[in-house]
Order: C-alpha cells, then sequence, then structure tokens
C-alpha cells in the first residue's frame, strides 16, 4: 500500500470539525507523526505548513491542486469527509487518477 520511494500529499481539515486551525493543526501532526513512525522516511507534502492562515480558501485551494499534481497519492485524515477542502481535494484525486489512501484504514493491520 505505501511505496517508500513515492510521494504523498497529507489532506487534513484545517478551518472545520468544530476545532480551531491550531487544533487542526495539532492533528495534521500527530497524524504526520504516525506516518513517520510506521513509514520511517516517507516523503509527504503537507500542505497545513507550507500554506499560509489567513490566504483566501480558492487561492489555497489552487495551491493545494498545484501540490497535488506532484504526487503520487494523497492520504486523509481526520474528519476529513466534513471538510469542504478536503473534499475538493479527494474529487480532483479521483478526477486526476491520484491515489486515495484514507489514513483510518491505513493502520488497520497493526490494530489490535
Amino acid at each position: 500500500m505505501i511505496d517508500l520511494s513515492k510521494t504523498y500529499y497529507l489532506a487534513h481539515p484545517c478551518t472545520t470539525g468544530g476545532k480551531s486551525i491550531e487544533k487542526n493543526k495539532e492533528s495534521e501532526r500527530r497524524a504526520f507523526e504516525k506516518l513517520q513512525k510506521h513509514y520511517p522516511g516517507l516523503n509527504v507534502i503537507r500542505p497545513l505548513t507550507l500554506l499560509p492562515e489567513d490566504m483566501e480558501h480558492q487561492e489555497a485551494m489552487l495551491k493545494c491542486f498545484k501540490l497535488l499534481k506532484e504526487c503520487d497519492a494523497a492520504i486523509f485524515a481526520g474528519y476529513w469527509m466534513i471538510s469542504k477542502g478536503c473534499m475538493m481535494e479527494f474529487a480532483f484525486c479521483v478526477d486526476n487518477g491520484i491515489g486515495v489512501i484514507e489514513i483510518s484504514n491505513l493502520f488497520s493491520e497493526v490494530a489490535v
């Protein structure tokens, strides 16, 4: 499923889910750390760490789509299904043949 020779995009809500941007960024950071723990050296693009918080939504999404084009697959984490931006990223992946992985399923093989 995960290939260390590929580049992954970490999709995570920024302003939705009833959480502040800071709490969402913390949740995204934990997801990234979990990925690094299970797949050391995994190449992950993290838009929440790259885009300014005050960027307009439309401009941010255009930058996210540009980043997604550079990736082999996107990993969706957090409550991404209630995020307008994550749903747009998901649709972009489907429309452009970019692989999609949901983090809750990613670690199911290590769950007890």
